[in-house]
């Protein structure tokens, strides 16, 4: 039963990106704008600080460009359902 309804819960996932509810999110420190839409490569938020100050979803993706240093501090607030 309990392998049943995790996989009832990872299908409704899957569907849930497929169909467009989830959103991707690129940082780019080097050439990124934090008054852009941050939602490609092209329109990335320059820091994480900015990145921050959003809302999200279960799902989104959040992609941070390789090849430097950032900083910044993320957090984060999982909420817990029995």
């Amino acid at each position: 039963m309990r392998n049943k309804i995790v996989m009832t819960i990872i299908a409704s996932l899957l569907f849930m990106c497929t169909k467009g509810w989830c959103a991707s999110y690129y940082v780019d420190y080097t050439s990124g704008s934090n008054s852009s839409a941050g939602t490609s490569e092209s329109t990335a938020w320059k820091t994480i600080d900015y990145m921050d100050d959003h809302s999200y979803t279960g799902g989104d993706n959040i992609y941070l460009k390789k090849g430097g240093r950032v900083e910044g501090t993320i957090y984060s607030t999982l909420i817990w359902y029995k």
